[in-house]
């Protein structure tokens, strides 16, 4: 079975890394494959998309938080096909355990030099790793200061937050707004709130000790997009779209852009609401469509601070 993420590591031979794995002591085919996912990954994030529709903006996050991304077009020229195996390095280091270890230099610098089809020594590895590093730190803390002006509002007393708060997710809100866990009868949950205040008061109580970061590495990870068109017209049923164009991932390397398949999400179906001073709306819903892709024609690495999975999780938790 022919995995997706051969066709952007066609170039590689990638026996020898399955080899180094083994030779390590690594023989879970499952590790070989999320490393082999992770290096194409890397390597999309740093390719360019040609196509000829949709050139609109792929990843919903802070720009600040994105270290590289897949671009539409050839506007950057050639893309920097070393990085990637560096970051592929970097997220190796930190992700895998060989016995029990972290990696070491000397595998790191086989594997990138497996990667890169050259001699990579480790002294060079781990001052590139280094600059990763604070590659990664500065993108994370222009994040973390966005959040804790905008968001957060760090120099707002608690007080004046809560009733900040309070105010402006109430004052949309009617009478019979339900939005687990945060709104309850077009309220807002006092249990709520006092968490969402208590998770901010610890945030903030770290980050002025130790800086943005609360003290913390920088969260990177890889995100990718297989979704090309959400909410495609309803009459797009007769097949699958063109193909939608080529991938540039390095020096005369171009691969066709994957195929993209029609997806129906959802059924048309039929509801009837009631109001309470009587009668009630009916009302028919048809399925939205999306051109879907099925395997990652995009990838974006990005570096956020490890205390906004925190602040997030409070919201929905």
């Amino acid at each position: 079975m022919t995995e997706w993420y051969q066709q952007y590591l066609k170039n590689i031979d990638l026996k020898k890394i399955y080899s180094l794995l083994q030779h390590s002591g690594v023989n879970e085919q499952s590790i070989y494959d999320w490393l082999c996912q992770e290096g194409a990954l890397c390597r999309l994030s740093f390719a360019n998309l040609i196509m000829s529709s949709d050139k609109g903006h792929i990843f919903h996050y802070p720009q600040e938080a994105i270290i590289s991304q897949t671009q539409f077009g050839m506007k950057r020229g050639a893309p920097k096909t070393a990085r990637w195996a560096f970051w592929l390095g970097y997220i190796v280091r930190r992700d895998l355990l060989i016995q029990g270890k972290q990696p070491t230099s000397e595998f790191l610098s086989k594997l990138i030099s497996i990667l890169l089809k050259r001699n990579v020594p480790a002294v060079e590895v781990r001052t590139i790793l280094g600059q990763l590093r604070k590659e990664a730190k500065k993108h994370a803390t222009e994040v973390a200061q966005g959040l804790l002006k905008n968001t957060l509002n760090q120099e707002v007393s608690e007080n004046k937050y809560r009733s900040q708060m309070k105010t402006d997710l109430e004052e949309t809100l009617s009478p019979n707004d339900q939005i687990w866990p945060a709104i309850e009868n077009g309220k807002v949950r006092e249990e709520w709130l006092k968490d969402v205040l208590q998770v901010r008061r610890s945030i903030l109580k770290r980050v002025r000790k130790h800086g943005p970061l609360a003290g913390q590495e920088p969260l990177v990870e890889i995100k990718h997009a297989t979704r090309l068109i959400q909410g495609a017209p309803l009459g797009l049923t007769g097949g699958a779209p063109a193909q939608p164009g080529e991938i540039h991932i390095g020096k005369s390397q171009t691969i066709p852009a994957p195929q993209p398949v029609l997806e129906q999400i959802g059924d048309v179906s039929l509801s009837h609401t009631k109001h309470a001073e009587g009668g009630g709306t009916t009302s028919l819903k048809f399925p939205d469509y999306a051109v879907d892709i099925n395997q990652p024609y995009a990838a974006a690495i990005i570096a956020l601070p490890v205390w906004l999975q925190e602040w997030l999780r409070v919201q929905i938790s």
